[in-house]
């Protein structure tokens, strides 16, 4: 599990773990070798992302956050990219 969060969660990272090993398979089977891009949802969301982005460890994946409203997300990462984000 990775240790080095650029945020820190709120609610440990027991349930980061568990989320992790709950979806993680899935997510990279969904990305396969293909470009992608994870969204952290802001508050919690950015927790579950990173850490999810972190334990695929996939160079052709990029993670990247944004608010509900979507404002702060940074659209060149997702251009041309399947995604997920961080509710799924």
């Amino acid at each position: 599990m990775p240790k080095n969060f650029k945020y820190k969660p709120q609610f440990g990272e027991k349930l980061i773990q568990k989320f992790v090993q709950g979806v993680g398979q899935d997510i990279k089977k969904y990305f396969g070798r293909d470009k992608g891009c994870i969204v952290g949802l802001k508050d919690e969301g950015v927790f579950y992302g990173e850490a999810l982005w972190q334990w695929l460890g996939n160079n052709n994946l990029s993670f990247t956050t944004m608010d509900d409203d979507g404002h702060g997300l940074e659209e060149e990462k997702l251009k041309g990219k399947k995604s997920v984000d961080s509710r799924q």
